[in-house]
């Protein structure tokens, strides 16, 4: 095998690998197959649970072959050099296998007009080790990758992967014939994202924190069109040269959720700005031993937010004429009201031993759900 490829696209293909490729390990959960092949050169990594490919259709292939190599090796290479910007950086990778070895070349020109040769040899592993995934089929659905990227930054802050009860270590995801709703909770905090439904596509499936994690990274910011292929076993996302395919979760039923979010009677509009100002300075001091205890109280319209060692009262009114005071845990409190995009936000609750449910006041697109902190006894 040997090729040639411009560094600044092998760069990329290193970092979107990064996510998936385990990065402590020689075996093939940690190793990069690389194939020329008729579309172009082929790059795989699967570290058991989902398997990524790229393939790279402006690199110059000179001989057909495969070969292996530990990621992390290949990364800690490429990384670190400077694609060429017109006057000096590095250009191309060249990439050459033999019986024993992968041999990879740069050639760099600094900026007073200099050059080196950069060398590596890494060694060959077995091309079959690294698992391929199954064929990319027909799509499920198709929908903008900014919109998915969005729903997933939205939600995946409330999934514990780690949470014993095996149900609610997934995203959840929702189609019906007005909305797309994203799910996540881990039994404390909630967060629902909504989007209209564009697809035409009605149904709905659980998909394992990894998968959406990593598509949380690869996916790119933009228009670029995300095909979806959901199977009994398995979840498959194609995007530009970009497949990666994952599993979903079987056999649980997602907890029903709904009714919680709608079971309301008090709402108090909110700044996000301000509320994040009186919370976000305060993070590392709150007592961790003690839930990150913070307590929330309106009196008289006026807001006060305060902990053991800190306190914030707001001077302007706020539109709830009651007496309202809870204790919550500060951190998911800061990331709960960082996740929903609006200056404005809504508090919608009934009483201090209720849930707390933000939402969006402009959009009405994201309702975050936490769960209140007990109170201590006086």
């Amino acid at each position: 095998m040997e090729f040639s490829i411009g560094v600044d696209e092998l760069q990329y293909i290193v970092k979107l690998f990064g996510k998936i490729a385990k990065r402590n390990t020689e075996d093939p959960t940690g190793q990069i197959n690389i194939e020329t092949t008729n579309e172009g050169v082929k790059f795989l990594a699967n570290n058991g649970s989902i398997a990524i490919e790229y393939v790279s259709k402006h690199s110059s292939v000179k001989k057909q072959g495969s070969a292996s190599v530990v990621f992390n090796k290949l990364f800690s290479f490429i990384v670190p050099f400077i694609f060429w910007n017109g006057s000096f950086g590095a250009k191309e990778v060249i990439i050459e296998s033999t019986d024993k070895a992968v041999h990879i070349s740069i050639d760099v020109i600094f900026e007073d007009g200099s050059s080196s040769k950069n060398k590596i040899r890494l060694d060959l592993h077995n091309p079959f080790g690294v698992l391929k995934p199954d064929s990319f089929g027909q799509a499920t659905f198709t929908m903008n990758s900014a919109i998915m990227r969005t729903a997933i930054n939205k939600v995946i802050y409330a999934i514990s992967p780690n949470e014993v009860r095996s149900a609610i270590q997934n995203m959840k995801i929702d189609f019906d014939k007005d909305y797309i709703r994203f799910v996540g909770t881990n039994g404390i905090q909630l967060s629902e994202y909504k989007v209209q439904n564009n697809t035409g596509y009605v149904g709905g499936f659980s998909v394992r924190y990894d998968f959406m994690s990593a598509l949380q990274v690869i996916l790119p910011n933009d228009d670029t069109q995300l095909f979806i292929e959901t199977s009994e076993r398995k979840i498959r996302a194609k995007f530009g040269n970009v497949y990666v395919e994952g599993r979903m979760d079987l056999g649980r039923d997602y907890p029903e959720y709904r009714s919680t979010l709608e079971a309301f009677s008090n709402i108090m509009s909110l700044d996000k700005k301000i509320i994040l100002s009186s919370i976000a300075p305060i993070q590392e001091i709150l007592d961790s031993d003690d839930y990150n205890r913070i307590t929330i109280e309106v009196k008289n319209k006026k807001l006060k937010i305060y902990s053991d060692t800190s306190s914030f009262t707001y001077s302007k009114n706020v539109d709830f004429n009651g007496e309202y005071v809870v204790d919550v845990n500060g951190r998911i409190l800061k990331k709960t009201i960082e996740s929903i995009d609006d200056d404005e936000l809504v508090l919608k609750f009934s009483d201090s031993n209720g849930v707390l449910i933000f939402d969006s006041k402009t959009q009405g697109n994201q309702s975050s759900l936490m769960t209140p902190v007990r109170r201590r006894k006086k």
